[in-house]
């Protein structure tokens, strides 16, 4: 069985090394935040 992690910026460190040694084999982090922002009028920019 794979080991896997979520990372996210409320994890204080992340050390790679430390997660392989670990057993760790997966990373899951996301790649955008607040991607719906608001613009002039209301409009929305996806």
């Amino acid at each position: 069985m794979q080991k896997a992690i979520d990372v996210s910026k409320h994890q204080n460190t992340f050390t790679p090394a430390a997660a392989q040694a670990a057993g760790v084999s997966t990373v899951i982090l996301r790649a955008a935040c607040n991607s719906m922002k608001k613009h002039k009028k209301g409009s929305v920019i996806l």
